[in-house]
Formats: C-alpha cells, structure tokens, sequence
C-alpha cells in the first residue's frame, strides 16, 4: 500500500475570527471548541486534569480533521474516494512528521494520519491550521498518485514531490481564506 509523509517546516496561516456567525465551511468546529473551553467539571475524579484537557484537546482535534477532510475531500473532487482520518501520537508517524497517507488505488480507500495535539509545540489555533494543512496536504497526494504511481520513484523524486504539494497544499488554502 502506498503512503506519503507530510514534512513541514513552515506554519500555516490563521484561519480568520467569525464571531456570531455560522458558516458551512466551519459549522462543525464550533461545538467541539464551545465544550474545549468550557469548564470541565463534569470529569470523574480518577482522570487527572491534565489528562482531561490533553483528552479534550485529541477530541477537538479529530472532529476538525474530519471537518476538513470532508470540505477538502469534496473541494478536490475525491468523493468517490472512501479516506478516513486518524489523530496519531507521534511514534505511529516517521520522526519529523506531522502526518501520513496509505491508500489503494484499486479500492479507491485512503486513510491519513495527523499528529495528535499531545505531540505539537503549537498554540491550539495554529495547531488546528496545520493539521488543515496536513490535510490537504496529503489529499493532493491521493490526487497526484494515479500519475505517480507509474513513474519510478526515489528519495530525490520524493523531495522533489514533497517541495511541489507543500506549494500546492499552501496556495489553495491561502486562496481558501481569502489571503
């Protein structure tokens, strides 16, 4: 099964304030971040608040990354394509990633991997861009592996890849929040 890995050096761009307002593109993401920051007092005494919070956090996570991989997804014409996406800790990635995708051609079935919140060194909202980022990302691989697949690959190849979805993943969500 193929797969890719998204390298990232570069922070993504603020996704803009919305204050009072519903929109399709961030419907979703609302209440999971209206239950992020509210107080968690509904928690057994045995889950340390630590725990909670880093809990709350992965929750908040994959219910964004789901939003964005069904926004994309349908952005990028790949809804005949079934992709799942999964928060992972860090050991389930290659050291210096922030995520991943498997797919197969055949079944048209593709599964990408984000770096759980536990694993980033980001503020909490720009963590949630990159993992849009590692999204898209990894959805213009999917696109780009029909045409790859043929092509015999290798590490220089792969770089080369790499360096043209960063830019191609980067434009369209500039383009997407009207940057």
């Amino acid at each position: 099964m193929p797969y890719c890995q998204a390298l990232f050096t570069k922070k993504s761009g603020m996704i803009e304030h919305m204050s009072g307002c519903f929109s399709p593109r961030y419907s979703g993401l609302f209440i999971p971040i209206l239950l992020f920051l509210a107080p968690s007092g509904g928690y057994s005494a045995d889950i340390p608040p630590v725990a909670a919070q880093a809990h709350e956090r992965t929750t908040v996570a994959e219910a964004f990354s789901g939003e964005k991989l069904w926004y994309w997804q349908k952005r990028l014409n790949l809804q005949d394509w079934k992709i799942s996406v999964l928060v992972v800790r860090s050991t389930e990635l290659k050291p210096k990633t922030l995520g991943n995708i498997h797919w197969d051609l055949d079944k048209k079935s593709a599964t990408i991997r984000v770096l759980d919140p536990a694993d980033y060194q980001l503020p909490f909202r720009e963590m949630l861009d990159d993992m849009e980022f590692t999204v898209v990302h990894e959805l213009i691989h999917l696109q780009l592996a029909p045409v790859l697949n043929s092509v015999s690959r290798n590490e220089a190849s792969r770089r080369d890849e790499e360096h043209a979805v960063n830019h191609m993943a980067e434009a369209l969500l500039k383009l997407d929040r009207g940057r």
